[in-house]
């Protein structure tokens, strides 16, 4: 090679190398400022429920909701995801600090707004919300609605917002003991498949829980209720009625027949009984997709009967409330990322199921149909806590595998059709009675458990409770709330009126 040529291929080299010194100076200039860029940006601090501490993916997750979302809002989000147990308590500790706080799912919303610890929303829903707008009927908006200042104080997620009251079994156990469950209509049906599962093997416990069938509306508390076909909005004393006493005696029957078994000493969840072949039903609150849900945790075959009719509440609706605190220093944020989880898919399905290939896979593309991939469960999943109900518009979310494709549109069928409580969207201020609540709540705690495991003698005991929260002020507590639920219902629409 000549020595004119080896000049002009170290020229080229050199300038081959400039270039490339200069291209990577360039991307390393680029991402210095992304980098720099994402770290100016406003971080929105939410705190959201789980179902237990095992979230082990949860940053990865956020992460990647980041990636998509900076575009978006110019923004970032960090969660803090609390256990159901410890949530209420750690939330408070919280609003009382100086620690930054943006956005927080709340089932005391309403306490909140009254405390003056909540923002108005109305014209951030106005501005930022469209999405919230268009996924929620104005008849479920008003669950976060103060009807006198005329504030938007929380938003409800999309979930199943009534109560279908039964009684969930266990498959197998009447198949093997032949008990048609058919047959049953009433309350009342249920002693005779009580006797006969109990004469067949008498190891068996046919009733584990009894206190959540509850035919009424609380309206908050149950110092002093609406029955669920009350034909007005006059209040009743719960524990003096004759629908509570009537029930107290099948409760007390069943317990003196060995039908019903009082876990106060061991106590335990539902489903830790169902596990067992020691027991065969418990009463709870359905909802479509239920057994699906139940048999994945349980583990075992469960049906499920239904006792009363669909009922929809303000407690049973407004469980899951979104909240701007007042202390937030991205309020305007907060709401632009809140309004994607009720308007785009991708944060829907990132936020409850978490990244695509590790969490889920796509079983079914065309149906929207997902499910673990092979050999991950939900115990070895970094990311599994099914908790669409705590997210916001879970409706645009992905269907999980054994449910029905329309578990979507059959849970809105569900909330819509549900026979509405006169009282539904009625909150009740306590503040004004806040002794005389807690003082029965004391009183409550004390007697009810034994009342709902038929332990008492009903003539010795009942009387006595019923005494002791005459005394507590049980009956300044339902004056003052018949006193506001007129009130409402003077504001109210006209479907609500109790007339």
């Amino acid at each position: 090679m000549s020595k004119k040529s080896l000049i002009l291929k170290a020229i080229f080299l050199c300038t081959i190398l400039s270039l490339c010194t200069g291209c990577n100076s360039k991307l390393q200039e680029k991402h210095t400022a992304s980098k720099s860029s994402e770290s100016t940006l406003p971080i929105i601090t939410i705190y959201a429920y789980c179902n237990d501490n095992s979230l082990r993916d949860a940053d990865t997750v956020v992460a990647a909701i980041n990636e998509y979302i900076r575009p978006l809002i110019q923004a970032q989000i960090t969660v803090e995801f609390m256990p159901f147990g410890s949530y209420r308590s750690q939330l408070d500790q919280i609003l009382d600090s100086d620690d930054p706080l943006d956005l927080f799912l709340s089932s005391k919303a309403f306490d909140l707004h009254r405390e003056g610890l909540t923002v108005p929303m109305n014209s951030l829903l106005e501005k930022y919300g469209g999405g919230i707008l268009e996924a929620l009927e104005p008849e479920y908006r008003q669950l976060g609605h103060d009807m006198v200042s005329g504030d938007y104080y929380g938003i409800p997620t999309c979930f199943d917002y009534a109560t279908r009251l039964g009684i969930e079994y266990r498959k197998d156990i009447a198949e093997k003991y032949h008990i048609d469950m058919s047959k049953i209509h009433t309350l009342n049906d249920l002693t005779d498949v009580f006797h006969n599962l109990k004469q067949a093997d008498p190891q068996i416990h046919p009733l584990i829980s009894a206190s959540a069938y509850h035919p009424w509306d609380s309206l908050g508390d149950n110092f002093g209720v609406l029955m669920q076909d009350a034909p007005d909005t006059q209040l009743v004393n719960l524990y003096e009625s004759e629908e509570y006493l009537e029930y107290l005696l099948l409760l007390r029957s069943w317990y003196q027949n060995g039908y019903l078994y009082d876990k106060t000493a061991n106590p335990g969840s539902d489903a830790y009984y169902l596990r067992s072949d020691e027991y065969f039903a418990a009463f709870v609150s359905a909802k479509p997709g239920y057994l699906v849900q139940e048999e994945r945790y349980i583990g075992k075959p469960l049906d499920f009967l239904p006792l009363a009719e669909d009922f929809i509440t303000t407690d049973s609706a407004s469980k899951f409330l979104w909240v701007i605190p007042e202390k937030s220093r991205y309020k305007e944020k907060a709401m632009q990322f809140l309004n994607l989880l009720y308007q785009d898919p991708v944060v829907i399905n990132l936020w409850i199921y978490g990244l695509e290939g590790i969490h889920y896979v796509i079983k079914d593309q065309e149906k929207g149909i997902i499910g673990f991939p092979d050999e991950i469960n939900y115990a070895t999943s970094g990311f599994a806590p099914f908790m669409g109900f705590a997210c916001g518009n879970q409706y645009l979310s992905y269907v999980w595998e054994g449910n029905s494709e329309s578990i979507w549109s059959e849970t809105q069928s569900f909330n819509d059709q549900a026979q509405r409580s006169r009282a539904f969207g009625f909150h009740f201020d306590s503040s004004s009675v806040i002794n005389e609540v807690n003082a029965c709540k004391i009183i409550l705690a004390q007697y009810e458990p034994g009342f709902m495991a038929g332990v008492y003698d009903l003539e010795e005991v009942l009387p006595v409770f019923q005494d002791a929260l005459r005394k507590a002020g049980i009956e300044t507590i339902i004056k003052e709330k018949q006193r506001q639920l007129d009130a409402w219902r003077l504001l109210s629409y006209p479907k609500n009126s109790g007339s």
